[in-house]
């Protein structure tokens, strides 16, 4: 929910970038609870590696999150404002241009019970 926030807030579009592949074998995937079509989906995603990619479709940029939460593929989302970096046990470090866009990103994790650590 404080993706999709973020995705609306940004006129349905975000960019992400692919910066570190940790594991992509089959049974890592299926292990971590992907389908076949998810593997389809993550192979079509890694040919654009480190390329910054604009999404447009929610449900593309839910797939990329999922990614980065299960620790398959960490990638970085970035807004004009904001910078969210995937990383491990789902710590995504922020970073804001202005204290304005820091408060109102604090304002829409407080809204879906998340804590920032700034």
């Amino acid at each position: 929910m404080f993706f999709q926030k973020i995705f609306q807030l940004n006129k349905s579009s975000i960019y992400v970038k692919s910066i570190r592949i940790i594991n992509t074998s089959d049974s890592y995937i299926i292990q971590k609870g992907f389908t076949k079509d998810d593997i389809e989906f993550i192979e079509k995603f890694l040919c654009y590696e480190n390329r910054l990619l604009q999404v447009t479709h929610f449900e593309e940029l839910v797939r990329i999150i999922k990614l980065s939460t299960r620790e398959v593929v960490f990638s970085n989302f970035y807004t004009e404002d904001a910078a969210i970096e995937g990383n491990f046990d789902l710590s995504f470090p922020m970073y804001c241009r202005s204290e304005q866009s820091k408060k109102l990103l604090n304002e829409y994790a407080s809204e879906v019970n998340l804590y920032i650590r700034w």
